[in-house]
């Protein structure tokens, strides 16, 4: 069976990161793969802010994430902060991970809420004590551990990154 033919139109990271995806999940025997972009267009020249699915699709392509983190200037990122989103001068992380441990299928937040400290929230989570102290280890592989209940994701240079896919593709 003759592959198929796909025509990207446009680059930059999201560009890329289709034409990787279609090149190492396809293959070449499935598709062909070409990318058009302009030179003159470039990419947008700001940092990325992932999410973890970001790791997976890495990992399905077979990306080494310390490659890739060197070639994007990437770090480690536990979750997304809001700061002045409520009010002035307020903050707030939306971790990639758990806040406490549910009990009986209720939220652990319920509890907190039910004796008046929903304000202490972000204590109780992981990646948010985590972040403010600006430090970092992978998640454990033991579901039973308190070290497994938080993924994360990458802060990365864009500019950067879709050559990256692009050597890749």
């Amino acid at each position: 069976m003759k592959p198929i033919r796909v025509v990207i139109i446009g680059g930059g990271t999201a560009g890329w990161m289709t034409a990787a995806g279609l090149v190492g999940v396809l293959g070449p025997r499935i598709a062909t793969v070409s990318l058009v972009e302009s030179a003159e267009i470039g990419i947008v020249g700001v940092g990325e802010a992932t999410l973890p699915h970001i790791r997976a699709f890495n990992t399905r392509l077979g990306i080494d994430e310390a490659a890739m983190m060197k070639a994007t200037g990437a770090t480690f990122k536990l979750g997304i902060e809001f700061r002045d989103w409520a009010r002035l001068g307020d903050s707030y992380i939306h971790p990639f991970g758990a806040f406490g441990h549910d009990v009986d299928g209720v939220g652990f937040h319920h509890y907190l809420a039910r004796v008046g400290r929903l304000d202490d929230l972000q204590d109780h989570s992981l990646p948010v004590v985590a972040a403010r102290q600006a430090r970092f280890a992978p998640p454990a592989d033991d579901p039973r551990s308190l070290l497994s209940t938080f993924g994360y994701a990458y802060q990365f240079d864009a500019t950067r990154y879709a050559p990256f896919l692009r050597s890749y593709a």
